[in-house]
């Protein structure tokens, strides 16, 4: 079971480095890291979907996004930065 999680883990690495330079994914901390595997594997999703996934608060994700948007990793649909509705997904990816 362990090495499937390391395969598992190693190969999705290998394909977010498609997207992102492999120095940018190891320069990620371990929330982060971790949104951007859940936004590869399932397109797009919200805040308080990524909140249950890193299992923190919504203005936690939140911030984490936001630092992901600050680095070029992802992009967002919706108006405003409170709009529940708002998907994030990873650039490119549109």
């Amino acid at each position: 079971m362990k090495n499937n999680i390391v395969a598992r883990k190693e190969r999705e690495t290998g394909r977010v480095s498609n997207i992102i330079t492999p120095e940018l994914f190891e320069s990620l901390n371990e929330q982060q890291e971790l949104i951007v595997r859940h936004l590869y594997n399932q397109g797009e999703l919200t805040a308080s979907k990524i909140a249950n996934i890193i299992q923190r608060s919504v203005p936690t994700a939140r911030k984490r996004l936001k630092e992901l948007e600050e680095m070029n990793i992802i992009s967002t649909h919706g108006s405003s930065k409170n709009d529940p509705k708002r998907t994030y997904y990873l650039h490119g990816f549109e």
